[in-house]
């Protein structure tokens, strides 16, 4: 095996190292107004995107989460009274995700600050050209990766 090239080494590192200091400020803001992580923010704003229950199946492939960490995650949100859980008729092994009238409260309240929040340390460093270049190298990664990126740019 050989070593990575410096370019590629620094771009693997500084990628590494965005990603963590990133989070880690979005983490911290969000812990400021509110009590949810980044993972169940994600939750709640794909339930209220698709407007209706979600199969955690389904829901575990919009947040590019293990099922096992969407468990964990939904488990919280359910203890909070943000999400319920429900069954799925035609199939007795399966469950839905279902927005909550206080998780959509929470999601509306909290999403302003995240939105400045994400443009303040992430977007603001950048010009529209680099985050086009930006964005269009991260969807190659992931459909490379095997994951179709499914993005709607009119919405976070």
């Amino acid at each position: 095996m050989g070593e990575l090239r410096d370019i590629e080494r620094r771009a693997w590192r500084a990628f590494l190292a965005a990603r963590a200091t990133v989070l880690a400020q979005i983490e911290l803001e969000l812990a400021g107004v509110g009590d949810l992580t980044i993972g169940e923010l994600d939750v709640l704003h794909h339930l209220s995107l698709h407007g209706g229950p979600l199969r955690m199946s389904e829901l575990a492939e919009l947040t590019h989460a293990s099922r096992s960490g969407l468990t964990r995650r939904v488990d919280r949100l359910v203890d909070r009274g943000l999400v319920e859980r429900a069954d799925v008729p035609e199939d007795r092994r399966g469950a839905y995700a279902v927005l909550t009238e206080g998780g959509r409260t929470r999601h509306d309240e909290i999403m302003p600050h995240h939105i400045n929040t994400v443009r303040d340390v992430f977007m603001s460093v950048l010009r529209d050209d680099e985050l086009e270049v930006l964005a269009g190298a991260l969807e190659r990664m992931s459909e490379a990766a095997g994951t179709k990126v499914q993005v709607d740019a009119s919405r976070l």
